[in-house]
């Protein structure tokens, strides 16, 4: 490694507090100098820690603030934090030199196994395997877990500020911008972070909390797993200008089952982030997964190193023994269905972050643009067409043949299709052989134009696949949502249609046998003797004119007949059940969708679906709005 200050002063064979010779350095510089030096009451290396001499007076002073990193590091004992051994004044300085403020040095101990920063540099393409950074970033957690529960923040989380020992223990190193909660920082800085890591808070000129050191441990593991950090290259904007707006871009290929947790520590909402033991259980929980074996370290040969080894605690070692037994995936498949609970209350916009989208344009959020399980983000880029991105609920699972591409966490993402208006990805649990699953929709709402259709799509599985799996780790469900007492989501829509009007509909039906969507919101039944089927789902849309079908009345509701409304051999009927107001006062509809298709003429195809509609309008129990009536 190469030394921040070339010359050694003439320190080197100093003796400080009659017991610690300086042996070698100084290794680091910047506020303070840290040399390697030996204990000769013990026999043991340690590392030793000045304050240099300010150049500037405006500088912050640091003896002070060097005293104050002593009491948080005197607070702190624990495996995965650097242990402090004593405090010790440097007579020699101070009577060398008794006008100056006196020196003192903090002996601590020694890891031989350099920063994670050197790891990085000798890794193989610059970056780790997603399992040994899984792995460091359990560690790492497990520390920091314990220095938030001192009332501390470390405030400057970063590979260079992680060191490794011999036998691969992560120790969280200086402290010297760590903030007591009581208000009181070590340091009085203007900045006292470094940007590429540093939360969009703290970017942004607030102080740093436990949340904020959540995120830079998700932005520490990004480099480790990636070889760059979530705020892109310098090339494309400004770290800094990318920081203080939270604009992370994941690199959700090299982070692999990483990505999840990763999402979720990246956050911009700092109370939306895991706490850090809730970011150690879910890097664990990954590393518990069927076939995966912890990393086995290596020692990582380097010039510089703060603190000893320290006598390992038998749960810090369990990750070098025998792997846990694998979990069985129907428990995990059952998991995954129960994050969903129950689907009529399951809210797909819980699985939209709106503020990833805001650098694309302006953004609205409608949540009654369509089915009843879906939600949609309108994005208007600047100068182009208006993009519509969706997430649908999907009680099927993904269709055989679409492969796996990548994976977060316990979620595995499809690439199922893309085209010059369109880009599809689906996201289903453990196997992906059973539903439930969520598809992410991008396409122009209108017209077509030349956004990035999946980039944003893939965006949107980033900020989902993070929701998904922080309900996982949580043993949870996702967010519920309220459903008006009317509402059409409170109905079974295979209960709409009864045997005889179904028989007479669709003659030779399975009435016994329909093929059920998502909250049974969506059923369809279909003749076991000639080419004739009948769909009833329920929708949400704008209030229908004439434009979308000739209207009707259906005892007190209004309804519209479309023939051909869902393409050649069909005939829609829309019929009107409850009026609300949607975003921003717009009037809003639930609908009864009726469709029936099939080799027949259009006109008796719409003769059966208007019979069929007739029937669920008066068994739904709603009402149209009284502007029809």
């Amino acid at each position: 490694m190469e030394h921040d200050v070339e010359h050694d002063g003439g320190h080197v064979g100093k003796v400080v507090g009659g017991r610690y010779r300086l042996v070698e350095g100084p290794l680091r510089g910047g506020m303070g100098e840290v040399w390697r030096g030996v204990d000769e009451s013990l026999g043991r290396t340690v590392a030793l820690k000045r304050a240099q001499e300010p150049t500037d007076p405006a500088s912050p002073d640091p003896l002070r603030q060097l005293r104050r990193e002593a009491e948080i590091l005197a607070r702190l004992e624990h495996p995965h934090v650097v242990t402090l051994y004593a405090v010790e004044p440097d007579t020699e300085a101070d009577a060398a030199g008794p006008s100056r403020a006196p020196v003192h040095w903090l002996v601590m101990e020694w890891v031989s196994g350099g920063s994670l920063a050197e790891r990085l540099a000798e890794a193989e393409d610059g970056r780790l395997p997603w399992a040994e950074a899984a792995e460091l970033g359990v560690q790492i957690a497990r520390g920091l877990a314990a220095v938030h529960g001192k009332r501390v923040t470390h405030g400057d989380i970063k590979p260079e500020n992680v060191m490794i020992g011999d036998a691969g223990i992560a120790k969280i190193a200086d402290f010297g911008t760590a903030i007591q909660r009581d208000g009181q920082a070590i340091t009085r800085r203007p900045s006292c972070h470094t940007p590429e890591y540093a939360a969009p808070e703290v970017v942004g000129g607030a102080r740093a909390l436990p949340a904020s050191d959540v995120f830079s441990l998700g932005a520490t593991l990004h480099k480790l797993a990636t070889g760059r950090t979530p705020y892109g290259d310098t090339d494309e904007a400004p770290t800094d200008w990318r920081a203080r707006r939270g604009f992370v871009r994941l690199g959700s290929r090299e982070l692999g089952p990483l990505a999840g947790p990763v999402a979720a520590m990246l956050r911009r909402d700092p109370a939306a982030r895991p706490s850090a033991a809730q970011a150690q259980r879910m890097l664990e929980r990954l590393l518990r997964r069927p076939g995966l074996r912890p990393p086995r370290w290596r020692t990582v040969a380097a010039t510089l190193g703060i603190a000893a080894l320290i006598p390992l605690a038998p749960s810090v070692l369990d990750w070098s023994r025998s792997d846990p037994p694998a979990p069985d995936p129907a428990l995990d498949q059952r998991g995954w269905r129960a994050l969903f609970g129950d689907q009529r209350t399951a809210d797909p916009c819980s699985l939209i972050d709106i503020e990833p989208f805001e650098t694309y344009g302006e953004t609205d959020l409608d949540r009654a643009y369509g089915a009843l399980e879906r939600c949609d983000l309108l994005i208007q880029p600047p100068g182009d067409a208006s993009v519509d991105l969706s997430v649908m609920f999907e009680e099927e699972p993904p269709e055989q043949g679409v492969a796996t591409a990548r994976e977060i966490g316990g979620v595995g993402v499809m690439e199922v299709e893309a085209g010059r208006d369109f880009c599809v990805r689906q996201l289903a649990g453990p196997g992906a052989a059973e539903g439930p699953m969520v598809e992410i929709v991008a396409e122009y709402e209108h017209e077509d134009g030349v956004a990035p259709l999946c980039e944003l799509a893939d965006v949107a599985v980033e900020t989902a696949a993070g929701a998904l799996n922080a309900a996982l780790d949580a043993d949870g469900e996702l967010p519920r949502r309220p459903l008006p007492g009317d509402s059409l989501a409170r109905l079974d829509a295979c209960t709409l249609v009864d045997d005889r009007t179904l028989s007479t509909a669709v003659p030779g039906v399975d009435a016994l046998d329909p093929r059920t969507g998502w909250g049974r919101w969506d059923c369809e039944w279909r003749s076991t003797t000639q080419d004739l089927r009948l769909r009833l789902r329920f929708d949400q849309n704008r209030p229908l004119t004439g434009e979308d079908g000739a209207p009707t009345r259906l005892g007190d509701r209004l309804a519209f007949v479309t023939p051909e409304g869902e393409g050649a051999g069909t005939c829609l009927v829309r019929v009107e059940h409850r009026s609300f107001t949607g975003n921003g006062g717009h009037p809003k509809l639930e609908l009864l969708h009726l469709a029936v298709a099939g080799d027949e003429p259009v006109d008796q195809l719409c003769e059966r679906a208007t019979t069929a509609a007739a029937a669920a309008a008066s068994l739904s129990g709603g009402r149209g709005p009284a502007a029809h009536e």
